[in-house]
């Protein structure tokens, strides 16, 4: 193969100082050496100081040894250098620790394998200034990343590095935006900064190894302490010193990491820049939208294979799935398909990222997509694309797909059967068939059930013949459940800074920076958006009911009427579920917790477990008892739900203990008529919206 017409080339004339270091990414370079000197210097002290402990330790045992009397002195004696030889051991034992395996959970390949691949590697290491690889994988996931080897040399000599490519990448991109991509891994092959990776790779170890590996060390102070109380009491001083250098540990780790965070940031930044320099910056930004879609795809994929586990079925090649679903995306998001890669438009990212907070994340190693879109724009370095799939330079493809999908699922126990390629895409095809909305909806109830409130009133007050087609699309344009999401999307990372989950001193709000203790009113702004969102919605609903009957009259007057049957339908089976789901889900939910704790009443549970048999099941047995009949439901289940909830009283305590049977009775009811509701409504809902597309 001819890889000229395939290779991208860099942009023309592009200055040198787009990938020069900034002033940020040098100074978070010399905070990182800084923290890590640091640990090192408080590590040694540590260590001195532990063996000055132990010194004196063994000194003063030795002398109580030997000059005091009493029946006791030997075991004082001895527990006192057991005290001293424990903190000591405590603290040395990491440079005995095995070292950590490999860093990548592929399959290598060599130049034989994939010839022109390897040369298209090569030319963009060439272009970057870089090394090769030492070794290059093939992994399963979206993604691709640098790694090389963690151990003692690699503090002092340089250490070449490792290239891990995941085929659900290549799957997603086009040949520029793999080249992007490579770029990008290849900005940090040429960072010295990843040096220092390896120091921080090994401090971590240190501190986690002195933190929590403790096994080791905790069976010889338990097997001590067991021999005699006079023992057991020096070893509890041990621990109680022991856990005073865990705490310097904890404060240390914090600060390198911290610092070593926003290093990896800058160090990304750089890396874009390296490939925006030579691949483009519009193919760099459309790599990261890509990805960032991709990756939700191969999610999918994985869901849908994960179902088929259940029962013992795997697909022959997972990627396949995952062009399937990128298809169907496409479709319903009207992108553009070159290739069989979906193009992922840059309005659909912006439309994803109207979050209203933003907190600096210091534990992140990425930027945000939003921070890293922004600069990578800046550069402003455009080039022409080609557009040809990345699997091109690959002469077996199939063969890793299939190899990977191995790799990824068949480890442990191999499957009853394997699923074919066409078996595979029937499969997924039919899933969204049964699924999806009709397309001219525009994934508008995607999250939410049409409001059927006002239904009586609108059917009524509907005037035949105002159909207006560009007025009836228009009622779906625009998609409030998004603005929704990201509102309570919003609200729960709030919630989580005022509870301390997330470690931020402050925080943005449209833009305006918020002390923490001003959460509380943005939460109540928050709230009351989300309320006035929602009532905008409901009020488009009901415009969207008028216009689904003035479309049924548009078209045949014995429309409406099938188009009241589908609402009627739909409104008995939503107001089972109004009146369900505040109690049934609770339940769910209490019997669950119980059940992870063998049944035994914990103290957290109390409230929830007497909420549970004194108004949760109540009330689903005077719901249950009200219902004209119970035919909406399966036979089977209908009768479980007559023996619970109707023709008897059921006891689910004892002296105030859980009944493990009955709950557990109750809880296998209650959660397949969750089931079934929720999917009922769905299917309702989905008919109702298919007959409307269709008039």
């Amino acid at each position: 193969m001819n890889l000229n017409y395939l290779y991208p080339e860099a942009p023309k004339n592009a200055p040198d100082h787009i990938i020069e270091p900034s002033a940020s990414f040098r100074k978070e370079v010399r905070n990182v050496v800084v923290a890590i000197i640091a640990f090192i210097l408080t590590y040694i002290v540590l260590i001195i100081l532990a063996f000055i402990f132990a010194y004196l330790c063994l000194a003063l045992g030795l002398y109580i040894i030997k000059n005091v009397d009493g029946g006791y002195s030997h075991l004082v004696g001895i527990g006192v250098i057991i005290m001293g030889a424990l903190v000591f051991i405590f603290l040395v034992r990491f440079f005995f620790a095995s070292p950590s395996g490999s860093q990548t959970d592929g399959i290598e390949i060599k130049k034989s394998d994939e010839p022109e691949l390897f040369e298209f590697i090569q030319k963009i290491a060439g272009e970057v200034g870089t090394q090769f690889p030492k070794k290059i994988f093939l992994t399963p996931e979206v993604n691709a990343s640098v790694f090389y080897s963690s151990n003692f040399l690699s503090l002092i000599l340089p250490t070449r590095k490792n290239l891990n490519i995941g085929l659900g990448m290549v799957n997603i991109l086009n040949i520029s935006e793999f080249k992007a991509v490579l770029a990008h891994e290849f900005g940090h092959f040429s960072q010295k900064s990843m040096s220092l990776g390896s120091y921080v790779y090994y401090v971590n170890q240190i501190i986690f190894n002195l933190l929590y590996h403790n096994h080791g060390w905790e069976r010889l102070s338990e097997s001590i302490a067991g021999a005699s109380r006079m023992f057991a009491f020096f070893t509890y001083l041990a621990e109680y010193i022991i856990k005073g250098i865990q705490w310097i540990l904890f404060r240390m780790y914090d600060f390198i990491n911290r610092y070593y965070m926003r290093l990896s940031r800058e160090m990304e930044f750089h890396a874009d820049a390296i490939a925006a320099r030579y691949s483009g910056a519009n193919n760099t930004s459309q790599m990261l939208r890509q990805i960032a879609v991709g990756t939700e795809l191969f999610q999918q994929t994985i869901d849908k294979c994960t179902d088929l586990w259940h029962n013992k079925q795997a697909p022959a090649n997972i990627y396949l799935g995952h062009r399937i679903y990128g298809k169907h995306f496409a479709e319903t998001n009207n992108l553009t398909i070159i290739n069989n890669i979906p193009v992922i438009s840059q309005i659909l990212i912006q439309n994803r990222q109207n979050g209203r907070i933003y907190f600096k994340d210091q534990w992140a190693s990425h930027p945000t997509l939003k921070e890293r879109l922004a600069h990578i724009d800046s550069i402003n370095l455009n080039v022409a694309e080609i557009t040809e799939d990345s699997w091109t330079l690959f002469r077996q493809a199939e063969k890793w797909q299939q190899r990977l999908t191995a790799f990824l699922y068949l480890k442990e126990e191999k499957p009853s059967e394997i699923i074919d390629d066409p078996a595979f895409e029937k499969m997924i095809h039919d899933d969204k068939t049964a699924t999806d909305f009709p397309k001219i909806f525009q994934g508008y109830f995607n999250h939410h059930v049409i409001s059927t409130s006002q239904w009586t009133k609108i059917e009524s007050q509907t005037p035949p013949d105002i159909y207006d087609a560009n007025a009836f699309n228009q009622l779906f344009a625009e998609n409030l459940d998004l603005k929704i999401l990201d509102l309570q999307k919003d609200l729960q990372i709030l919630n989580a800074i005022e509870e301390g989950n997330i470690n931020v001193k402050s925080f943005d709000f449209d833009g305006q920076k918020y002390d923490l203790n001003q959460a509380e009113t943005i939460q109540e702004t928050l709230k009351h958006d989300i309320d006035l969102v929602k009532q905008e919605r409901d009020r488009n609903d009901a415009k969207i009911i008028s216009a689904f009957y003035a479309k049924a009259h548009h078209t045949d007057q014995n429309n409406t009427n099938i188009l009241t049957n589908h609402f009627q339908d739909l409104i008995e089976i939503t107001e089972i579920g109004n009146k369900f789901m505040p109690h049934g889900i609770p339940i769910i939910q209490t019997v669950y917790q119980l059940s992870l704790n063998d049944f035994n009443l914990a103290t957290a549970l109390v409230q929830e477990f007497k909420n549970l048999y004194s108004k949760h099941e109540p009330a689903l047995c005077t719901m249950f008892q009200q219902m004209p009949d119970l035919d909406i439901f399966p036979e089977p289940l209908a009768e479980q739900i007559k023996t619970t909830f109707i023709s008897s009283p059921v006891t689910y305590h004892l002296n105030n203990q859980p009944n493990r049977e009955n709950l557990e009775n109750l809880y296998h009811i209650v959660i397949n008529a969750h089931e079934f509701i929720v999917q009922t409504i769905f299917e309702r809902h989905r008919a109702l919206l298919i007959l409307a597309s269709t008039f």
